[in-house]
């Protein structure tokens, strides 16, 4: 998990915190943590436009860009490309290191959260009263779900959706 400017290692059936591991930055609000297949640990910092890499123990930048990691929020790691939900949708290639932008840039901005959809495409949520997207593999971008007064984080498991909708409120739907 994520504290503002460390990543803490939390031992979940102990309840304790085993580690923290700072960036250099000074303030690098460090948004979201994704897990490869691996075990590599890559980790947001929305403040800095980057993306950090747990590495040896230390949080190293993988990745920074003023314009396209811009506001780099949810992200989805595997060992083949990691996936940020910045200002926009980015997809980066870890073989090249290549940047490009996923899906319809005029419903996908100022985003939240990014999950998998299993077939190679992924759901997407934004900030605000926005609406939950479905960028297919293709990346064509269907809305799903909206018309709460705050949908951003958000997890699926086994086709179920789960998601805060306001300070005291979580809701849960089926996956279309």
């Amino acid at each position: 998990m994520v504290d503002f400017d460390r990543l803490a290692e939390v031992d979940i059936p102990a309840r304790t915190i085993r580690a923290f591991y700072n960036t250099l930055d000074e303030k690098p609000l460090l948004n979201d943590v994704s897990v490869t297949e691996a075990g590599e640990v890559f980790v947001t910092g929305s403040a800095t436009n980057a993306v950090y890499l747990l590495r040896n123990g230390e949080l190293i930048l993988w990745a920074q860009d003023d314009e396209r990691l811009q506001f780099a929020n949810g992200i989805h790691a595997t060992l083949k490309e990691v996936v940020i939900a910045a200002y926009h949708l980015i997809r980066v290639d870890r073989e090249n290191g290549n940047m490009e932008v996923v899906g319809d840039t005029g419903l996908l901005y100022d985003l939240e959260g990014v999950k998998p959809d299993g077939d190679g495409g992924f759901y997407v949520s934004a900030i605000g009263d926005r609406l939950l997207y479905h960028v297919k593999a293709s990346g064509d971008t269907e809305p799903m779900f909206g018309g709460q007064s705050y949908l951003a984080d958000f997890d699926i498991s086994e086709g179920l959706f789960a998601a805060p909708t306001s300070p005291d409120t979580i809701i849960a739907f089926e996956a279309p």
